[in-house]
């Protein structure tokens, strides 16, 4: 089976473009199944097709839905039933008439693969089904008749609809109220609104409102404040930072490096000269360089200058001469 597309005949498509401004309606009125293979012919001469060959079945349209403005979904079913000769299906034609003239060959639907229609054995009552779109100028002109055979008309449903409140997409839309929330926007209350559950945030973590707050509820507080903490990054490590309490002066009162620079050279102070002063070693204490000490004492005794001796005795009695080594007293 390889029914793929259908074809308007001339005198189809004038018809359907009749329907444009009112000026005409269309009545799709029968379908019929042929054993004449239309397969090889030209497009051009199926278009100008009036009637189809070799006929074997004849039924009405089992259903016509309006899709949109301009586009119609027909379907045809045609039953084993009514078969009693088996046939091989290669074409299937649509017929149509405008609301006050004659019938026409409205499309042409053919294959090059067959379906094999079997005669009614009295038990099996099979339908070999076909659906196609088609397009007209104004799809409101179309006066929709379809079989009433185990098959169910436009005005059949409307009725349904009307009896058991079923109500369309576009009903539903109309009657949501404006209150209702849109999960795709965000929300805007414009009236109180109380949660039976209380708030939480997406991850289902509870939401504290401001009477937790004002209330000075503790384990709310400090729940508010640990899930805060979890959604801050960077946060200071408090071991490391300097608290006020710890300072012995307001922040205020405490001079910056460049207030220190610029009070510096008001100072009555002259720096020490580094060629004329003694360095120790910070470390140890000690001092290892020379030293000329003029008049040195310690723990108000004079420093004895003596030569290269160690005698103490000796150092006393050669107090004129260059001194190598220092007695303290």
């Amino acid at each position: 089976m390889q029914f793929d597309t259908t074809y308007l005949t001339e005198a189809g498509r004038s018809l359907a473009t009749g329907t444009l401004g009112g000026l005409d309606k269309i009545q799709f009125t029968r379908a019929v199944a042929s054993s004449h293979d239309y397969s090889a012919t030209p497009v051009n001469d199926l278009k100008k097709l009036t009637s189809i060959e070799d006929v074997q079945q004849t039924v009405e349209y089992s259903r016509i839905i309006k899709k949109d403005d301009t586009t119609l979904t027909m379907r045809v079913d045609f039953p084993s039933r009514d078969v009693t000769t088996a046939y091989s299906l290669y074409t299937v034609g649509f017929y149509a008439r405008p609301e006050n003239g004659d019938e026409i060959l409205y499309g042409v639907l053919p294959s090059s693969l067959p379906d094999y229609i079997a005669a009614y054995d009295g038990k099996s009552n099979l339908n070999d089904s076909f659906q196609t779109d088609t397009t007209v100028s104004d799809a409101d002109n179309v006066l929709i008749t379809v079989s009433q055979a185990g098959s169910l008309n436009e005005a059949d449903l409307d009725a349904i609809f009307a009896s058991k409140h079923i109500a369309t997409i576009d009903d539903i839309k109309a009657n949501i109220p404006a209150t209702v929330i849109d999960g795709s926007k965000p929300a805007d209350f414009k009236e109180s609104v109380t949660l039976e559950k209380g708030a939480v945030d997406g991850t289902g973590n509870a939401i504290a409102t401001t009477k937790d707050v004002s209330d000075g509820d503790a384990t709310t507080l400090k729940s508010a404040k640990d899930y805060a903490d979890t959604k801050i990054s960077g946060k200071a490590d408090d071991s490391t930072v300097v608290h006020t309490a710890d300072m012995r002066k307001p922040a205020s009162d405490v001079a910056g490096i460049e207030e220190v620079n610029a009070k510096q050279d008001k100072l009555d102070y002259t720096p020490a000269n580094d060629a004329n002063v003694v360095h120790r070693n910070p470390d140890t204490g000690s001092v290892s360089e020379s030293v000329d000490f003029t008049n040195a004492k310690a723990n108000g005794h004079p420093i004895i200058p003596i030569e290269t001796s160690t005698d103490k005795d000796t150092a006393q009695t050669n107090s004129t001469t260059t001194p190598n080594v220092i007695y303290l007293y």
